[in-house]
């Protein structure tokens, strides 16, 4: 688990797409992250990542923003990849981020 601050907008999340153990190819792919706070219904936020370093090392960095992270709470990370030729691939676990009150 991921713990943030209400508010933040830094540090990005970084992270590394693999199967079974194995860097995913990222090649002329598209990662999507979607944000839903727990519990909830709808989706809070949906952007693409970028890619980071060559698209073979699977490296992909979500910038924030301010509204995603504007509650205290749980909020699960989905991550999609839409592969060059079409197929879409998501990730088997969502990432989970604890959000917590400023001081």
């Amino acid at each position: 688990m991921i713990q943030m601050t209400k508010n933040d907008t830094g540090p990005s999340l970084v992270f590394t797409i693999k199967r079974a153990g194995t860097v995913v190819n990222l090649t002329g792919a598209t990662v999507r992250v979607t944000g839903r706070k727990g519990g909830a219904t709808s989706n809070k936020f949906q952007r693409n990542a970028t890619l980071s370093g060559t698209p073979t090392d699977g490296q992909c960095t979500f910038a924030w923003i301010a509204a995603d992270l504007d509650f205290t709470g749980m909020l699960a990370l989905e991550i999609q990849i839409t592969h060059s030729g079409g197929a879409i691939e998501t990730a088997p676990s969502p990432i989970q981020i604890k959000v917590g009150d400023e001081y």
